[in-house]
């Protein structure tokens, strides 16, 4: 079996020499000894019985901005660059599959701009709920359900700002976008919303 020498290697009589060009993406990660981070398998999982195969989960290859595989063949002046598997989440999951874990909107409330969220999907790995930052494994059951969402109404605000009423004494009026409006009244992305002490 040959062995590799170091470049500063001083060649000695009867020596075999051996050279090996390379030639693939392949051969210049064992020439570089990183072909453990080369692991380009798909990272399976199934999603409601259908195979998926999460990108973030496999080390990508890529070549002159090009996603190529490892049997790709080097040129001269090529620019390679690896980006490593990471260990995929549900999070993840969902983003590779165009799916939004909650409804939000954005809405203004006295002059605080306040996202609220509301979850949309059920997420069950075996049967068990899973929350979007659990990691996933390789042949994963993943289940997503979509579950019955209410939308928001103007008293959802208060889960999310607070609220000085200490020095507030009277009567109050709840505005939206500039119409009078009450708690139990529904709102939409970009509304305007006050309480208007008198």
């Amino acid at each position: 079996m040959m062995k590799q020498k170091n470049p500063d290697y001083i060649i000695r009589d009867k020596d075999k020499i051996s050279l090996k060009q390379v030639k693939t993406v392949h051969d210049f990660l064992m020439y570089a000894k990183t072909e453990k981070l080369a692991n380009t398998n798909a990272f399976p999982v199934f999603v409601n019985n259908q195979q998926v195969n999460l990108e973030i989960g496999e080390t990508r290859i890529f070549v002159n901005d090009n996603k190529v595989d490892s049997s790709y063949r080097l040129k001269q002046h090529d620019r390679l660059l690896m980006t490593p598997a990471q260990p995929p989440t549900v999070d993840d999951l969902l983003h590779q599959l165009d799916k939004s874990y909650s409804n939000h909107i954005k809405v203004k409330f006295q002059t605080e701009t306040v996202t609220l969220h509301e979850k949309q999907l059920k997420v069950f790995r075996n049967e068990q709920d899973v929350h979007v930052d659990a990691k996933l494994h390789r042949n994963d059951a993943i289940t997503i359900k979509k579950q019955s969402t209410n939308g928001f109404i103007f008293q959802d605000v208060f889960r999310y700002v607070d609220i000085e009423l200490l020095n507030k004494n009277g009567n109050f009026s709840l505005l939206k976008n500039n119409e009078p409006t009450s708690f139990d009244a529904e709102i939409q992305h970009g509304d305007d919303l006050e309480i208007v002490w008198k």
